[in-house]
């Protein structure tokens, strides 16, 4: 009951969009569709796809950069739609100067780079999955190492508190920095995975406990409501995003400093717990 109104404003909005744009999040299918094809230009062959674009099976929209285009390049593939009169719909450019993805021909753009990213993903079906195992290894990076983090004056402010954490985090600590590969983030690999598995069995303990209080129960809820939000941040940001992954993460990241310490606190009581058993057993023998 308490949650009828804000229900109620939340689905107001929804509606409103789906009335004005067509769709219940203005430019969804847009990202989805642009980060797709991003999926499979950044894994496909070149020869793949000048084959294709040859044989005429695509437009050769795929060799246009996603986030690096100009109205130039996309002219002679894409004509313009007529103007709505919605200034969201028409304008290609924010006031700020990014791309408006929400627009009426970004929105045609995007068809046409599914439609040809489909077709090479079915001469090239490998091409989506090492882009996802790319993701990953972009997922446990540091956070600062990408936009808006990694340029900004705030940043650099902040650089000398966090290079430990980027230090660590980026596996400097592990690998040669210099190398021309990406570092592995060690610590996140393992860490990451810990809190998972961690914060799910003290969900399951909480739950298991014979006398099923109300505070057993909010501890439960709770840590399962960290470990969806985690698991949905993840699986959105791998499985259907072509870049910024670890910015992403960073949405989440206080769900994991909670996680680690209800493990640290777990881990504290149980040992002291196992500590207290043996002296009680040596002074009893």
């Amino acid at each position: 009951m308490a949650a009828a109104l804000p229900a109620l404003l939340l689905g107001a909005f929804y509606v409103k969009n789906y009335v004005m744009f067509g769709d219940l999040i203005p430019g969804q299918q847009v990202y989805r569709k642009m980060n797709y094809g991003a999926f499979i230009q950044q894994q496909a062959p070149v020869k793949t796809l000048k084959r294709l674009e040859r044989e005429g099976r695509i437009s050769g929209i795929l060799e246009i950069p996603i986030l690096e285009a100009d109205t130039s390049q996309y002219a002679p593939l894409v004509p313009q739609p007529p103007p709505t009169g919605i200034p969201l719909l028409d304008m290609w450019q924010k006031p700020s100067g990014f791309d408006n993805w929400n627009s009426m021909w970004r929105s045609k753009i995007a068809d046409l780079y599914y439609r040809d990213a489909q077709v090479a993903a079915r001469e090239c079906p490998e091409c989506v999955w090492k882009q996802v195992r790319s993701n990953v290894r972009s997922y446990l990076l540091a956070a600062t190492d990408v936009f808006p983090f990694d340029d900004s004056p705030n940043s650099n402010h902040l650089r000398p508190f966090l290079g430990w954490y980027e230090r660590i985090t980026s596996g400097e600590f592990f690998v040669d920095s210099n190398s021309e590969h990406d570092p592995i983030a060690w610590l996140n690999v393992f860490l990451f995975p810990a809190c998972l598995i961690g914060g799910l069995a003290l969900a399951l303990l909480a739950s298991s406990r014979q006398a099923w209080s109300a505070e057993s129960q909010a501890q439960c809820a709770t840590i399962l409501f960290l470990l969806f939000n985690i698991a949905y941040d993840s699986a959105v940001t791998i499985l259907f995003s072509c870049g910024d992954h670890n910015r992403y993460r960073e949405e989440v990241a206080p769900f994991y400093v909670v996680l680690i310490g209800l493990l640290a606190n777990a881990t504290w009581i149980r040992l002291r717990a196992w500590r207290l058993g043996r002296t009680q057993y040596a002074e009893g023998s």
